[in-house]
């Protein structure tokens, strides 16, 4: 998607979800600190790692993965470009799952004060990319068998377990599917929005 971008100046958005689990380990993560390494082997889940920033995840299926890549003139303030995108997803998330969503901690999006997707953001050769993973009806205990407890943490979640700090959209709206939020998703996000 960068070096399409790179290449034309369009922006690109691709919205999927996940058919398997996988462990993904952001820019600056380290495996040996945020995974279950030895678990990870014995399930035979693979531990790979992505060049933009953000912690480590577990994707897998019921969830949904938010890719995009927007030419932007000059970097600026990343914190800015996650706040402005976090924004512009919670607007059909919370008409889609029928309950408030909204940005805490740095790019979190939450209900309540459940964290319900992560993020990552790199900007390379004039173009922002970024990518956020939204829980809809996962797996969740997954998370907490895959992964330790990050070194770093936002104020909001409080040292709370995985399982404690994040939920499904499911929780709120239980009809809810990964389809039926990539539907929405197509049918309500602009990419002109944010440009």
């Amino acid at each position: 998607m960068i070096a399409r971008s790179v290449e034309d100046g369009a922006p690109r958005l691709k919205l999927s979800v996940p058919e398997r689990l996988m462990v993904v380990v952001g820019r600056h993560g380290r495996p040996e600190v945020d995974v279950e390494l030895e678990r990870c082997l014995a399930e035979e889940v693979p531990v790979v790692r992505r060049p933009s920033g953000g912690g480590t995840v577990v994707l897998g299926p019921g969830q949904v993965v938010v890719s995009i890549s927007l030419p932007v003139p000059t970097r600026g303030r990343l914190e800015h470009h996650l706040a402005n995108i976090g924004r512009w997803l919670s607007t059909p998330l919370s008409s889609v799952a029928g309950v408030a969503v909204g940005v805490s901690g740095f790019s979190d999006l939450t209900v309540e004060d459940r964290k319900i997707s992560g993020s990552g953001m790199l900007w390379r050769r004039g173009v922002l990319y970024y990518s956020a993973v939204i829980l809809v009806n996962a797996d969740l205990s997954v998370i907490d068998r895959l992964l330790r407890h990050p070194a770093k943490e936002p104020d909001y979640r409080a040292g709370r377990s995985h399982l404690a700090f994040v939920q499904n959209l499911a929780a709120w709206n239980p009809a809810l599917t990964a389809s039926a939020v990539v539907s929405q998703l197509q049918r309500e996000l602009s990419l002109s929005q944010l440009l």
